[in-house]
């Protein structure tokens, strides 16, 4: 039986999402310091504290090998906006590009784009 609970408890941890209602400011513009090696950036983030936005700064975090990194993303869902958060996956290299960038359909890799697509 607590074998079950500890189940429920890390299937509602992973299902978990952060829900607001109204749509995050863009993402900001960030200069991104000189790449360092063993390290891959990963992009700063709105997050809502009730109705106000707070920046959260990007920052680097270490590599992980055979992993690509993807960025955490505001989804909308009907009325209401979703995050999710940054994962790392299995395979390929990071790429990332200007949330506004168009990308080729030949070109692989993970694509970061803007969360109003």
């Amino acid at each position: 039986m607590a074998l079950g609970a500890c189940h429920v408890m890390g299937h509602l941890e992973l299902e978990s999402s952060k829900v607001v209602y109204t749509e995050p400011p863009a993402p900001k513009l960030e200069r991104t310091p000189e790449s360092r090696d063993g390290f891959v950036w990963v992009a700063g983030h709105w997050e809502s504290h009730g109705d106000q936005w707070a920046w959260i700064e990007g920052h680097f975090d270490r590599t992980r090998g055979g992993y690509a990194w993807n960025d955490g993303r505001w989804e909308r869902r009907g009325n209401s906006w979703h995050w999710i958060d940054g994962q790392w996956t299995a395979g390929g290299s990071t790429t990332v590009r200007d949330h506004r960038e168009v990308v080729a359909p030949t070109e692989q890799g993970p694509t970061v784009r803007d969360h109003r697509e």
